[in-house]
């Protein structure tokens, strides 16, 4: 992938290109992988993702279970794996 930081930052896109995404690239995550998978499925697409830093804070009185996060973060991973498995199948 071209972006860098999947997770943190504002993502904005056009309506259009979400709903592209959505009705080819479904089913969407509706958790917390939801902000990488868009912007790998706008790559798959062929639009640009431009990243623009931010500076990050940590709120050391965040309540994220960090290990629940991480293993719904692999499981994600492992869905939109296959899915690009399946795509360049039939791409063929």
């Amino acid at each position: 992938m071209r972006f860098s930081d999947g997770m943190c930052g504002f993502k904005f896109l056009r309506r259009s290109l979400f709903e592209r995404i959505r009705d080819r690239h479904s089913p969407l995550c509706d958790g917390w992988f939801f902000n990488t998978e868009i912007l790998v499925k706008c790559e798959w697409l062929g639009e640009t993702v431009h990243d623009i830093p931010v500076d990050w804070t940590d709120d050391r009185t965040s309540k994220v279970k960090y290990r629940q996060t991480i293993s719904e973060y692999l499981r994600e991973m492992e869905r939109v794996r296959r899915q690009d498995q399946a795509r360049l199948r039939h791409s063929r």
